[in-house]
């Protein structure tokens, strides 16, 4: 049987997963399209009193950046990444450890990171 660990921080996360190497974590987020360049999208996602610096792709690239930098998830998995924008957006998983793959499908593109000195790629199926 395998078991399933629910955890509240990103610091017992990453304590959690150097227990033991057969052991790896996930972290999924909707980014919600970074935008230098469809900002058009930020502002359907927000209720209407959250201030436009919170909406702002570099207020949360910053967080997004905090965060899976402290959990050091062993894969992490995101929605709604920009292809336009995607190199210079997550330079600093690459600069981190991590390899990727930007999916190919749709305009809000789904992307896969994984810690490179865990696992290598085998093959990648775009529809």
């Amino acid at each position: 049987m395998t078991s399933i660990q629910i955890v509240s921080s990103t610091q017992q996360w990453s304590k959690l997963c150097k227990q033991n190497e057969k052991s790896f974590s996930v972290m999924s987020y909707n980014i919600l399209l970074p935008n230098l360049v469809d900002g058009w999208w930020i502002r359907k996602n927000y209720a209407p009193d959250v201030d436009e610096i919170y909406r702002d792709w570099s207020h949360r690239h910053k967080l997004l950046r905090e965060q899976l930098l402290e959990a050091i998830p062993t894969i992490i998995c995101l929605q709604e990444a920009s292809a336009a924008s995607f190199e210079e957006d997550f330079l600093f998983l690459k600069e981190a450890g991590y390899e990727n793959v930007l999916h190919k499908k749709f305009r809000f593109r789904t992307a896969t990171f994984w810690q490179r000195d865990r696992f290598d790629l085998e093959v990648v199926h775009h529809k």
